[in-house]
């Protein structure tokens, strides 16, 4: 069944959007299906809310509904926490599709001054590491606190 016309944005009784209220429910398969027949969801002004549900797919394990949410979103302005957060979440598929994003800074580090390579890395996401290498503004030198750099990390894992 195709869907033009559905609002994403219309609140249900309980105050909550059908799809955000899928999500929160874990309710994977409704969410896929309501994301893969509608045309796009992209809206300025819904920012906030698009990023809201990419953060909930990503805390409810829901990978396959971030991805199909990424590819409903024109243009979407989503920034490199999303990576973190997927690579922290063992979701490579959803991190090799934000890597695909023209602004994403590869040399981003977190609080422990991991960078995304270097996050990568420890959490043995090959296709990543690859993905990030042919990025010409990689610093793939940068030490975590530790001293740790990527190189350092990829031999003691032997990857």
């Amino acid at each position: 069944m195709y869907i033009p016309n559905h609002n994403i944005y219309e609140a249900l009784e309980n105050g909550k959007s059908l799809l955000k209220h899928l999500i929160d429910s874990k309710m994977k398969k409704e969410a896929l299906y309501i994301l893969k027949n509608i045309e796009t969801i992209y809206d300025k002004k819904n920012h906030p809310f698009l990023r809201s549900l990419l953060f909930k797919c990503i805390f409810n394990n829901m990978e396959e509904v971030a991805l199909e949410l990424l590819k409903k979103c024109v243009n979407p302005e989503f920034g490199e926490c999303f990576l973190m957060y997927a690579i922290d979440n063992n979701m490579e598929s959803l991190v090799l599709e934000l890597l695909k994003r023209e602004n994403i800074n590869p040399n981003i580090k977190d609080d422990r001054k991991k960078t995304i390579l270097i996050q990568a890395l420890e959490s043995n996401m090959k296709k990543v590491a690859k993905e990030l290498l042919k990025n010409k503004d990689l610093n793939y030198n940068e030490k975590d606190k530790d001293g740790n750099t990527a190189l350092i990390l990829a031999c003691k894992n032997k990857i």
